[in-house]
């Protein structure tokens, strides 16, 4: 498992965000889970990371509002993704 808490995707150059998630995609064991979470309005569009994780192999598991597992909705302000390799990257 690979962890990515505190809104660190957020503090990464927008340039350099997709060759993180490849980065993390590269480490991803078979059955292996990526979590990762930040706020809205922090200059990462939740639709762009479920994209860049896309590209870079990585399938959404799951998408939760908070860390304490509330569903995810399209007014959420938190996210809370949880991918794994895509099936043809296994």
């Amino acid at each position: 498992m690979i962890v990515c808490a505190g809104n660190v995707m957020t503090f990464l150059a927008p340039s350099t965000r997709p060759a993180v998630l490849a980065g993390f995609a590269r480490h991803l064991a078979p059955e292996g889970r990526v979590v990762t979470g930040f706020g809205a309005d922090r200059g990462y569009e939740f639709a762009q990371l479920r994209a860049d994780a896309a590209e870079q192999g990585l399938a959404v598991d799951l998408l939760l509002s908070t860390w304490d597992l509330r569903p995810f909705t399209e007014h959420s302000d938190f996210l809370v993704a949880v991918f794994s390799l895509a099936p043809a990257d296994r």
